[in-house]
Parts: C-alpha cells; sequence; structure tokens
C-alpha cells in the first residue's frame, strides 16, 4: 500500500515529544539516546505509546568494565587521545555524551523504572574490548497501565 500518506515529519524535543499521550503504538529511536537525558527521553516515549505499544531502541552499549576505576581511567585516556586528533567541539560532544552510554544492565534497570515490561537486550559484540557495543532493545507498555 501507499504510506505517504499516513507518514509525516515533525520536529521537537525528545524530552518533550509533541504528541498527545497514548497516540503509537511503535517508538522508534536509533543511535540518538547517548545525547539525550535518558530517563527523561523514556518517560516521554512511554507517554506517548498506547497500551500493549512497543519500544524499539539501538544504542551503544557500556561494557560493564567501564564502571570499575580502570575502565574509567581508559576512557578517559582514550576520549583524550580522541581529542587530539578530532576538533575540540566534537571531541566535547562525544565526552558529554560518554556519560549517557549505559550497561545492559543499567538499561534493564531504567526501562523498567519508566514502567516497561517484556524486556528484551541483545548486545552486539563490540570490535575491540575497549569499545561499546551496539545494543538492541525491545520493551513493551502493559495492557493494563495505570
Amino acid at each position: 500500500g501507499n504510506l505517504s500518506a499516513s507518514i509525516f515529519l515533525v520536529g521537537g524535543s525528545g524530552m518533550e515529544l509533541p504528541f498527545a499521550p497514548e497516540v503509537f503504538d511503535v517508538v522508534i529511536c536509533a543511535f540518538g539516546t547517548h545525547h539525550m537525558h535518558v530517563p527523561r527521553l523514556l518517560q516521554e516515549m512511554r507517554r506517548v505509546l498506547r497500551a500493549g505499544g512497543r519500544l524499539v531502541v539501538a544504542e551503544a552499549g557500556a561494557p560493564s568494565y567501564w564502571r570499575t576505576i580502570v575502565g574509567r581511567v581508559l576512557v578517559k585516556i582514550l576520549l583524550s587521545a580522541f581529542g587530539l586528533t578530532k576538533s575540540k567541539a566534537r571531541a566535547q560532544i562525544e565526552e558529554d555524551a560518554f556519560g549517557h552510554i549505559y550497561t545492559s544492565e543499567e538499561w534493564r534497570a531504567m526501562l523498567s523504572g519508566a514502567g516497561f515490561g517484556e524486556i528484551r537486550l541483545r548486545p552486539s559484540r563490540a570490535r575491540r574490548i575497549w569499545y561499546p557495543r551496539a545494543l538492541a532493545m525491545c520493551a513493551m507498555v502493559e495492557k493494563d497501565r495505570a
């Protein structure tokens, strides 16, 4: 069928989605959450989903060792090296985004805390041990939502 009549572009902030509550069956976000306040974004995505609606997110996922002292030091060194090879503005954006790259366990807790159920996470294999890995996530708004 022709979908062009039912799909349109709307500009807005993920922190305040410009839609009424419970209007979508599916919300998709790909590789943008690390530039946003994720708990607030998840609340907004849940707000616009109908009961039984699905959330699909693809995002960089932090390896669990990033949460250790050694991991934090290693990442700081890597970010500094990145800053030497890229523009200062780009390096600052990436350093700011680093604080919003979460582990699978952190994602699961945030999704649950935002009221999502049936949470499924699938991490990919990282190209290098110190790299983040891609996470594919799917969660559902419970049908008996309050």
